[in-house]
């Protein structure tokens, strides 16, 4: 099946990660994937391509998923747009809905889930793959352990972070890395990531920076864990 032949689904978060674990759930549903990283980008493919659906992530830099709902709705964009999101509480989720997202998926992402949903939502795909549970836990299983090669870089870059002391990119930082480490079972790291975040939320600096140096620390024993067991 070539891509003109292919519905389009577009793909939008600033997580690299979690638009290649998407992608390939939507590849073996038989999708065209196009991406975006931010929400003024996925606007811009929105309008030049007849996307069949778009999964939108809510945090990403410049333009956020909320403010990119609202642009298209304003512009009359008649296709489903679904969220994405680590927080899922049952009022937030609400809150999506009403805003008028076609539906919600959680993070860590589940390809069992975004297949029902969009099962739900009637958009249409025929799956390509017989063996696609296999092919899906080998994807993760390369994902992960290429989380695990990263984190020295990941320690360096949160260090970096912690130095400057702004606390927008240290946001941002612990954002992405709550996604991805709990995307691939690294639950601590993920809590403590949140964690750090909701601080600077909360306007907590020096309590957001204390936490973060803790989680420097935490990624330290993680990598020395997986340095010792090869």
């Amino acid at each position: 099946m070539n891509s003109s032949s292919q519905a389009k689904v577009l793909v939008v978060d600033d997580s690299s990660t979690n638009r290649m674990l998407l992608q390939f759930t939507l590849e073996e549903l038989g999708f065209h994937v196009l991406e975006a990283a931010d929400g003024n980008r996925a606007v811009e493919v929105a309008l030049e391509e007849n996307c069949a659906v778009i999964i939108m992530d809510i945090n990403m830099p410049r333009m956020g998923g909320l403010e990119a709902l609202e642009t298209l709705q304003s512009l009359n964009y008649s296709s489903p747009i679904i969220a994405c999101s680590a927080e899922e509480s049952s009022e937030t989720v609400k809150s999506y809905l009403q805003k008028g997202f076609a539906s919600f998926i959680p993070k860590p992402i589940e390809p069992e889930l975004v297949t029902k949903i969009l099962s739900q939502l009637q958009i249409n795909s025929k799956i390509e793959s017989s063996d696609f549970e296999t092919k899906h836990q080998k994807k993760i299983q390369q994902l992960t352990e290429r989380f695990i090669q990263n984190i020295p870089i990941t320690i360096e870059g949160l260090q970096l972070v912690i130095k400057s002391r702004n606390t927008e990119k240290l946001r941002r930082f612990c954002h992405i890395l709550k996604a991805n480490a709990g995307q691939f079972g690294f639950d601590e790291i993920s809590v403590n990531s949140k964690s750090v975040e909701s601080s600077i939320l909360n306007s907590e600096t020096e309590e957001a920076l204390k936490k973060a140096e803790r989680l420097v620390f935490k990624l330290f024993k993680l990598n020395d864990k997986h340095t010792n067991s090869r």
